[in-house]
């Protein structure tokens, strides 16, 4: 779903079809018209508890922090991501604490992409010392 102009009427929809035991790996990178709500739909199909998700990309969607916020909520809860990828989405210090715990306590993480956003001293140093805690990463 890379660069298929998905909104979030779309991506509901998609997910509503989505069998969360079958699917391992979701990639709706480079859709940038996708708001809160989508990210809300995707934070809910991610906590079912039949979800079998391992890889999510959501790389260059432009989600900025509160639509980050709504996604690393969910995964501090939901432990079994493995790849996961949030490069170019101009992200900030503001919510890189949530996003340092969302590492740590995801220990199955293996794979982590976050370039190219705006996280600073700050913020990185929160990254880096969950990257340090982690086993896998």
């Amino acid at each position: 779903m890379v660069r298929c102009g998905l909104d979030d009427e779309k991506l509901i929809k998609i997910l509503a079809e989505l069998d969360p035991y079958a699917i391992r790996s979701i990639d709706i990178s480079y859709n940038p018209l996708i708001t809160s709500t989508g990210y809300l739909a995707l934070s809910n199909y991610i906590l079912d508890p039949c979800c079998s998700l391992t890889d999510l990309n959501v790389e260059g969607n432009c989600m900025k922090d509160r639509n980050f916020q709504i996604l690393t909520v969910a995964l501090q809860e939901y432990k079994c991501i493995e790849v996961f990828n949030i490069s170019k989405n101009d992200l900030t210090d503001n919510y890189a604490e949530d996003f340092g715990k969302m590492i740590e306590i995801n220990k199955q993480l293996r794979v982590l992409f976050a370039h190219y956003n705006r996280f600073m001293g700050k913020g990185g140093s929160f990254i880096a010392k969950a990257i340090q805690s982690s086993l896998n990463l």
